[in-house]
């Protein structure tokens, strides 16, 4: 994609944009567009850090008249302005403000493309805040002329409650998950399955925070806890909702694996981590990179869990760091550095910006290390027959930052 002077990339050609109904605009998709394709990377028109109406209107002198202009054509709602009659500011007062409350993404930023985007309560596009800018990711195949969409809310409350929630910008949402139709009903139905799972979970610690103990859960509780987590994936995945909390369900059932000494589904359950990051948040993601990088580190032969075409993107990273590594080889200093930072364990973020060890994740402990050295051969064929039971199992596939609130139009 082409990047303008705007420093946003040129969707011209993915992005249709159309007028809907009475002054409604919607964004449609110009062709067939992949699951994972960066569809929109933006840089805001307008920032206010507050939202205060001194600051919207600080921001909105502050940029071009080019931009200003741009501003002033995106769809308001005037009952949104928070100027009165009487303020100095005027007509044109309440109508920046009005714009800003209609279009403003929960950070604070008004976008010329993305806040044309519609709600859906089961959205094909993800987003993520990266280098100063919105990226748009498809987190579904997109057909051409399907319309484009994101979620304004919590994408998995109940539908109670996302009615309520979507009265802000005064429509009913009939989508597909709303409607009242049998599939819409089923639909909800897993939204509640997955609150109550929730709600199990809370009986457990955080399975991230855990390192190897005596104070560790049993295998008993860890077999319990992954097949909440097992249970928790196959319904986030079916209804394609909040993919950071997939990733992270596939990143603590890796764990619940480790801890139960079933390498081969541990590394299966990482790759698939990996799978959902890399759709739905794009390669440059600081977290996909560091947990594609732990994979990389695994022994080679246990590479025969994950599915072909992540093995030769991980296969990639290999490469590129024995690329670096000869780049290097000439200076010592650096290459003593290096040594010493390939022997340190990697770490994963956690949800709560914590982190936690990963180095386990394909060294479960010491002595495990000790047994794997001692009989690779037995290693392999106990990690293919793990592969066997896991591709024979109804194990869900990858679909598509944590959930925003979002205000756009």
């Amino acid at each position: 994609m082409a990047e303008n002077a705007g420093g946003s990339i040129d969707a011209r050609h993915l992005i249709d944009i159309r007028s809907i109904g009475d002054n409604n605009i919607a964004s449609y998709a110009k062709t067939n567009i992949s699951k994972g394709t960066c569809v929109l990377a933006e840089a805001p028109l307008l920032i206010s850090s507050t939202g205060a109406d001194d600051d919207i209107f600080k921001g909105f002198y502050s940029i071009t008249d080019s931009q200003q202009e741009a501003y002033l054509k995106l769809c308001c709602i005037p009952t949104m302005s928070t100027v009165k009659d009487w303020d100095p500011a005027g007509a044109l007062g309440r109508k920046i403000a009005a714009i800003y409350n209609t279009n403003v993404f929960y950070t604070g930023e008004v976008y010329e493309q993305a806040s044309r985007f519609n709600h859906s309560c089961s959205p094909n596009l993800t987003h993520i805040v990266r280098n100063g800018k919105r990226m748009f990711y498809a987190r579904r195949d997109i057909k051409v002329d399907e319309e484009m969409t994101i979620s304004y809310i919590d994408e998995s409350s109940s539908l109670e409650k996302r009615k309520f929630k979507l009265l802000h910008w005064l429509f009913d949402c009939q989508c597909v998950a709303c409607n009242g139709s049998p599939k819409s009903n089923q639909m909800e139905q897993k939204r509640l399955e997955i609150k109550g799972v929730d709600l199990k979970m809370n009986d457990y610690p955080d399975v991230l925070s855990i390192a190897p103990s005596p104070d560790a859960p049993s295998d008993d509780q860890l077999q319990s806890l992954l097949a909440l987590h097992e249970k928790k994936i196959g319904l986030l995945d079916e209804l394609s909702i909040r993919p950071w909390d997939l990733s992270q369900s596939y990143a603590k059932a890796s764990k619940c694996c480790l801890m139960l000494r079933n390498q081969g589904r541990a590394i299966a359950y990482k790759g698939k981590q990996v799978e959902v990051l890399k759709a739905n948040f794009g390669e440059e993601d600081d977290v996909f990179r560091k947990v594609s990088i732990d994979v990389w580190k695994l022994p080679e032969r246990s590479m025969s869990v994950l599915d072909p075409r992540l093995w030769i993107f991980v296969k990639d990273y290999r490469d590129m760091e024995d690329a670096k590594e000869e780049d290097v080889s000439d200076n010592e200093d650096h290459i003593d550095e290096t040594h010493d930072a390939d022997h340190q364990l990697p770490t994963d973020a956690t949800a709560d910006g914590g982190q936690t060890t990963t180095g386990q994740f394909y060294m479960v402990n010491e002595s495990l290390a000790e047994e794997q050295e001692a009989d690779e051969a037995d290693a392999g064929d106990e990690v293919e027959e793990e592969v066997a039971e896991i591709e024979e199992s109804d194990e869900p596939e990858e679909t598509g930052e944590a959930e925003e609130e979002y205000l756009v139009d």
